[in-house]
């Protein structure tokens, strides 16, 4: 891919825009700090929880011999200067699995290693000016070496069920079906969820 769509690539299309043959999503610029949240998009390990849709925290990255910080590159993000390594130049990712993990304080940290995949992006075309919100898409396939990790920070309800989670922000309030059952749910302990359930079913 030429450098002038590498940057269309990396500066204007994300996740809902690149999707592989098995309809998975995919980012192709991971935006990462420590601590970021993410959810894994492949099975990996299903038998030990490392599976499609598992959360998990980023910890860091470990590159490949001969690799250092001076192959980085540095990119303007959001008017942020920020460091960035091309993923050809990394082993694996470090993360710190929240799903499966065997409690208390003790983290379970795993490497992810990159793969090819094959996917179809919608590419933003500046037919009428300068790339927006608005620009013309059309369809263009192509070939990534990618993570199989997604960026987490916001979830919809049905991925929070089962869940116990501490703070809940809603950006938009639904109350067809059972949606504000699931939500208040999904931020309650057992003890709390046995009690709701029983004021709801008197």
């Amino acid at each position: 891919m030429k450098r002038k769509a590498q940057d269309i690539l990396y500066a204007a299309v994300g996740e809902a825009h690149v999707e592989d043959q098995c309809k998975k999503r995919h980012d192709p610029l991971l935006k990462l700090y420590y601590g970021r949240p993410l959810y894994i998009n492949h099975n990996e390990d299903i038998a030990g929880c490392v599976a499609n849709g598992a959360l998990c925290e980023f910890r860091g990255v470990k590159l490949k011999p001969a690799v250092s910080q001076k192959d980085f590159e540095t990119i303007i993000i959001d008017g942020y200067h920020v460091n960035c390594v091309s993923t050809s130049k990394v082993d694996s990712l470090l993360v710190n699995m929240l799903d499966g993990c065997k409690g208390g304080n003790e983290e379970t940290i795993i490497e992810l290693s990159p793969k090819v995949i094959y996917a179809s992006a919608k590419l933003p075309v500046p037919f009428t000016g300068p790339i927006t919100k608005n620009s013309m898409r059309t369809r263009r396939h192509i070939s990534l070496e990618q993570f199989p990790l997604n960026c987490s920070n916001a979830r919809t309800v049905h991925k929070i069920q089962g869940r116990s989670i501490h703070h809940l922000v809603v950006s938009a309030w639904d109350y067809t079906d059972d949606w504000v059952c699931v939500s208040l749910l999904g931020t309650m302990d057992d003890n709390e969820r046995a009690i709701f359930r029983t004021t709801k079913s008197k």
